[in-house]
């Protein structure tokens, strides 16, 4: 199993906008009764009678219908020990709530997912293609969570009505937000169980109060297979305080709908794309800096959840909803970290003209080990695919496609004496036929309107040979080289530019690149990637490339930047 782990603790003082909980609390007559809990109550095991009472004419049900659980996750386990075996097949559409797993992978039987659609919509069709090949059960949220998306109702139906003998199990955990319920399903169908809690809108995630409902004869197996006293008697007392009048919980889901709406055009005003779905909260895209904007924004004070490891949602963060002065603080927050912009630059082709230094290295390199001669357009074909962002691994690949077995220290050592020089002096190294494309002034002014970096796969000893050789090497607030992310690590990953970002404590601004690996790299970071034409290659197919890949704007020289930038 994979363990839950969830970030729980240094919450205290903090705005808790990261596990959906309301942020407003409960009226005081709420606190008041359980504050006046005797020690009689205290003392002796609960009785659940009463609340069931209580609960059944709130819901319109019959008392028989309903079974009390420690919130959601032991109405997910119950279900589970009541009606799968060993070995059968549960279904659960993702990304979704992580308990549906985690319980089922206890239960030892084996998990199906069907991934939602790329527009984050429910995977109606696929998830009955599956249902076809036999399941015991189907979890569904409603809405879900992460995605804040629902079924609808119609299509959820069909789905329980065509398959009497699998069990659907509807977590309606955000259903006070959604406004509709799989209750009104309940006495049509006998594989139908609804599970709803007091976590979200009611306000009371610590006293862990759900339940579920279902045909009276599920209840009854349900309730065999639960603890007798698994919810305690606390928060039996507050919940029926609770719902004598409900008013609270409907005001403030009128909140949540407004503040809902005010932050995701908040958030797109400040250009970040935004799911908006029917729930407490919303999703944002930040891409790879999503992690290190949520732990910025920690050090504000401000909770958020990074759902990166999410099925379908790298580089999304979801921000639970409060009032309309809470996500005032959020925006604002957000707002100022992405107003701090960064201007990162790889070095080759971009400042740097490596036409005569790197790609000769690779030339006399691939000359010297197999004796075939290759020309610079087919090192420039290699690196428009992609993939070869570091100059060894493209050496060795040319080695390969000829038919050649070499070792990668061979490679490297020979690459590196024909860069470096072979004699002591370094004199006939091929670095010193390098030219810088852009001048010390230019860089300086650039430097007075953002905070200026580089991301480069170089070796940390060339990076800062050839920053310090042409006298540059000061206006880098961070210089990122292979060894800071390892090899393995390079672009198109994003690591590189997320490691600048977090030195430079900037979250937002521009990487200015030549290749494919470059404008993939910025666009998985959530920065703009600007091209250039690096010197010595084919212009309209560098263009052409680079645009595909993510440029929002391609120059034919890197001292057209100041322009693009200013537009």
């Amino acid at each position: 199993m994979r363990a839950y782990r969830p970030p729980l603790e240094g919450r205290t003082d903090k705005l808790r906008l990261d596990f959906n909980e309301n942020v407003v609390g409960v009226p005081n007559r709420v606190l008041r009764r359980l504050a006046a809990l005797s020690a009689d109550e205290v003392a002796s095991y609960p009785d659940y009678q009463h609340f069931l009472g209580v609960l059944a004419a709130y819901l319109g049900r019959p008392p028989e219908s309903i079974a009390l659980t420690n919130a959601t996750d032991e109405a997910i386990r119950s279900a589970l020990d009541t009606f799968v075996e060993r070995g059968s097949r549960v279904l659960i559409p993702v990304p979704t709530f992580a308990m549906f797993r985690f319980y089922t992978e206890l239960a030892e039987a084996t998990v199906v997912e069907i991934p939602f659609k790329s527009d984050l919509s429910f995977p109606q069709d696929a998830l009955r293609a599956e249902v076809q090949q036999g399941a015991a059960l189907v979890f569904v949220a409603n809405p879900n969570n992460p995605t804040g998306t629902s079924p609808s109702l119609r299509g959820l139906e069909a789905l329980i009505a065509d398959y009497p003998e699998t069990g659907f199990f509807v977590d309606e955990a955000y259903t006070h937000f959604l406004k509709r319920s799989a209750l009104s399903l309940i006495d049509r169908y006998d594989n139908l169980l609804v599970s709803q809690t007091f976590s979200k809108a009611f306000g009371l995630a610590g006293l862990r109060l759900g339940y579920i409902v279902s045909q009276p004869q599920n209840i009854e197996q349900i309730r065999k297979c639960a603890s007798p006293y698994s919810v305690n008697r606390a928060a039996l007392a507050v919940a029926e305080e609770a719902l004598r009048d409900d008013r609270y919980v409907l005001d403030y889901v009128e909140i949540i709908d407004q503040s809902r709406v005010w932050l995701s055009q908040a958030l797109q005003k400040l250009g970040l794309p935004v799911v908006v779905g029917e729930a407490n909260f919303v999703l944002v895209k930040f891409g790879a800096r999503s992690r290190l904007i949520g732990d910025r924004l920690a050090r504000d004070g401000i909770l958020v959840r990074d759902r990166s490891i999410d099925h379908g949602l790298f580089g999304f963060t979801r921000i639970t909803c409060g009032t309309l002065p809470h996500m005032q603080q959020v925006a604002t927050a957000i707002e100022r970290l992405l107003k701090r912009k960064a201007l990162l630059f790889d070095i080759d082709g971009v400042l740097v003209d490596v036409s005569a230094s790197y790609v000769e290295t690779i030339r006399q390199t691939v000359l010297a080990l197999t004796g075939e001669s290759i020309e610079a357009s087919v090192i420039d074909a290699y690196k428009r695919k992609g993939g070869f962002n570091n100059d060894w691994v493209l050496t060795a690949q040319l080695t390969r496609d000829r038919g050649y077995s070499i070792s990668e220290r061979v490679i490297i050592d020979t690459f590196q004496a024909l860069y470096w020089g072979r004699q002591p002096d370094g004199e006939d190294g091929l670095r010193l036929h390098e030219r810088l494309l852009i001048t010390r002034e230019a860089l300086s002014a650039l430097s007075k309107q953002y905070i200026l970096g580089i991301v480069s796969g170089r070796p940390k000893d060339e990076a800062d040979d050839v920053l310090s050789r042409f006298k540059v090497r000061d206006l880098f607030d961070a210089v990122v080289t292979m060894e800071d992310v390892g090899a393995k690590n390079g672009k198109p990953a994003p690591d590189g530019l997320l490691l600048a970002l977090q030195q430079l404590d900037c979250y937002a601004g521009y990487y200015v690149g030549d290749s494919v690996d470059d404008m993939i790299a910025a666009t998985t970071c959530g920065i703009v990637a600007i091209g250039v034409v690096a010197p010595g290659v084919d212009s309209h197919l560098a263009c052409t490339r680079l645009l595909e890949t993510g440029a929002a704007e391609v120059m034919k020289t890197i001292n057209e930047l100041g322009k693009v930038l200013r537009e």
